[in-house]
């Protein structure tokens, strides 16, 4: 299983592998992996930064 999150951006519909674009998600698939798109929101509370992981 693959995770991965940006901060405060979207997983692209399509990446390019090898000058082709795929599907991240079929992609991982394909190859034997799980992948679980999310983001990290960026948030400013008065004591600190925090960062929440949200998985799609």
């Amino acid at each position: 299983m693959i995770v991965f999150v940006d901060h405060d951006a979207l997983q692209p519909d399509q990446i390019e592998i090898n000058a082709v674009m795929v599907d991240p998600v079929l992609y991982a698939k394909k190859n034997g992996m799980k992948l679980i798109p999310g983001i990290e929101f960026s948030c400013e509370i008065q004591v600190e930064d925090v960062h929440i992981v949200v998985f799609l």
